[in-house]
């Protein structure tokens, strides 16, 4: 595989009725979560989501954040992750620097954007997808050199930086994880990294891609 959705489908393939994701009360099994995560990556291709378009996702923890997460990659795009605690002009920053496309969230968070102009999409109002839409949804190929999300320097040292990861060195660091930790089916892991930092990807996509269940 040469993409972070491509490691998380064979999961899907090995388990599908296991449990992927738990948030509160909800979970989500893999075969769930991946058609939660094919409904959305259909909605973002409609608009206009691709290789390279770099999507912000304004969105706490949830079952529905790690959906956005791999439907953005999915659909072709990077993710930007927008946390709500940030101040709002951090936020604007981030948002104006990174040229981001649309904004993903929900309804009663769009006050946290009262400064973004660009496109929003409320997953809480979008429309049901069929699985037969779905289907029709043509393979995105993706390239190891094509960007796969951006975080944002702490700015101690002046001005928020954007870094930016591939997928090709996504792929091979979740890899590394993975066979570093041993983490496998059997496991649960916490969530503990704000959503800010870099370290949010290692918890939520390293235990996906090896079958485990992540907790936020």
């Amino acid at each position: 595989p040469h993409s972070i959705q491509e490691l998380f489908e064979l999961s899907v393939a090995r388990a599908p009725h296991a449990v992927a994701v738990t948030c509160g009360p909800e979970s989500l099994t893999y075969v769930e979560l991946d058609q939660r995560i094919n409904q959305l990556a259909f909605r973002l291709r409609q608009h206009g989501v691709g290789p390279e378009v770099i999507v912000g996702v304004c969105l706490g923890r949830s079952t529905e954040m790690v959906v956005a997460l791999l439907a953005v990659l999915k659909a072709g795009g990077a993710v930007l992750q927008l946390d709500l605690s940030y101040p709002a002009e951090r936020l604007a920053f981030m948002l104006e620097d990174s040229q981001v496309g649309l904004v993903l969230t929900e309804a009663h968070l769009r006050d946290s954007l009262s400064h973004y102009s660009g496109a929003v999409l409320c997953l809480d109002e979008m429309e049901s997808v069929s699985e037969a839409e779905c289907a029709s949804l043509p393979a995105v190929i993706t390239r190891p050199e094509q960007l796969a999300w951006i975080f944002y320097t702490s700015g101690s040292t002046g001005r928020p930086k954007g870094v930016m990861t591939t997928q090709g060195a996504a792929v091979n660091f979740l890899r590394y994880l993975v066979e570093e930790y041993e983490l496998s089916g059997s496991d649960v892991v916490l969530q503990m990294a704000a959503l800010s930092f870099d370290a949010s990807m290692r918890d939520i996509l390293g235990p996906l891609i090896a079958g485990a269940r992540v907790v936020q």
